[in-house]
């Protein structure tokens, strides 16, 4: 089952899709609306990523789908997650690399999930991002003359690592 979905870049929203199953049952527009209640619109779901999601976990066997009937209304897909789904959902969640370690959102989905891995794996997951960010912090800037708006958009996104890096020491702290 390693990396069933490694054609993927971007894993985030198949985490988060296949969470949200492992709560409860549900059909696609609750999914979408629970992760975006519980994570905000800083995830973007839309129809684009989720229905594919949902196509690529049932042809795994990760999930399975049945149609629930509605009285004057139209059908709903109603996806349950298998023993399988389970397994995958915490391999996925466990697998970041650097690569990954490059997209905030990847991290982010990950940490929101950090409940469903081991001490050992939420320890590395945050020294591989803030490795990343840290090596981030020490590119040499260079001499090429700046406008002022540049250099407030460089304070802007340093100010910006060195939090994140903060944020990440103290969830080292808790973890």
């Amino acid at each position: 089952m390693k990396r069933i979905l490694e054609e993927k870049d971007n894993m985030y929203i198949d985490l988060l899709v296949l969470h949200q199953i492992e709560i409860s049952p549900m059909y696609g527009y609750e999914i979408k609306k629970n992760i975006i209640d519980q994570l905000g619109e800083v995830i973007d779901v839309n129809h684009n990523l989720l229905y594919p999601s949902l196509r690529r976990f049932e042809e795994k066997g990760a999930i399975i789908k049945k149609v629930s009937e509605q009285e004057g209304r139209p059908n709903r897909n109603v996806y349950y997650i298998t023993d399988k789904g389970t397994e995958l959902l915490c391999e996925m969640v466990r697998d970041f690399n650097t690569k990954n370690a490059k997209n905030d959102i990847e991290f982010l989905a990950r940490v929101a999930l950090f409940d469903r891995i081991s001490h050992e794996d939420r320890i590395r997951i945050l020294n591989v991002r803030k490795q990343h960010l840290n090596k981030l912090l020490s590119r040499e800037p260079s001499n090429v003359k700046k406008s002022e708006y540049t250099n407030q958009v460089l304070q802007f996104s340093t100010k910006r690592l060195r939090d994140e890096i903060a944020w990440i020491d103290s969830l080292l702290l808790k973890v």
